[in-house]
């Protein structure tokens, strides 16, 4: 009964005001976390690099949670969707990631709003400057969410078949986000995301399409 009021206090009091701060940016559909593509049980995959992250982007978690809620709603079964995540840290921006503010608020909704809602994260080429950040942030977490992240590095090709076992329905899945990580190794801070996002448009239009 406690989280169920926690879950409805921070929906009424967070999501309507970080809704309306992503709007306003006009990058509803041009964010930075996405959904890259569905994988099994139709679960749905969310994708972020830190490289295309933009200066006048809402901070991190704040569209964190507003794809979460979208993700969560647009699934086929909400009540029992559960998400996967890659965070790729590569081109990774502190100045960008400085406040912990929201985090704080987001914090709270990941063992009552979202509760049991994080199937696995992956986090690719974590670098010392991301890891301090996160090392600062990660007591806010539940246990569970906690146990759920596992460290990768793209230089150890087992590792990422392990991504690719865990989260890739079919090869056509597989194949585009192999791509699309292989692709944004190369990304620069700041750059121009509008080819990545093509890129698993295309998939997500083509995985629908089949469904």
């Amino acid at each position: 009964m406690k989280k169920l009021h926690e879950a409805v206090d921070w929906h009424r009091n967070v999501p309507e005001h970080w809704q309306q701060e992503l709007a306003i940016s006009k990058k509803k559909l041009q964010t930075e976390p996405r959904v890259v593509g569905i994988g099994f049980d139709q679960w749905p995959l969310i994708y972020a690099c830190a490289a295309l992250q933009k200066r006048d982007d809402p901070a991190t978690p704040v569209i964190y949670s507003c794809v979460f809620e979208e993700a969560i709603r647009s699934a086929n079964c909400p009540a029992t969707v559960q998400l996967d995540f890659i965070v790729d840290c590569h081109g990774f921006q502190p100045l960008l990631n400085l406040s912990v503010r929201p985090w704080l608020k987001m914090a709270k909704s990941l063992d009552s709003y979202f509760a049991e809602r994080v199937h696995r994260i992956f986090v690719i080429d974590m670098p010392p400057t991301a890891a301090v950040i996160c090392k600062a942030i990660m007591p806010l977490f539940p246990p569970k969410t906690r146990s759920k992240l596992i460290f990768l590095s793209r230089e150890k090709y087992n590792e990422i078949d392990e991504l690719f076992d865990e989260l890739c329905e079919g090869d056509d899945m597989r194949s585009t986000i192999a791509e699309l990580i292989c692709r944004n190794r190369l990304a620069r801070p700041g750059e121009d995301r509008a080819p990545s996002i093509a890129l698993t448009d295309a998939l997500l239009s083509r995985q629908r399409r089949h469904k």
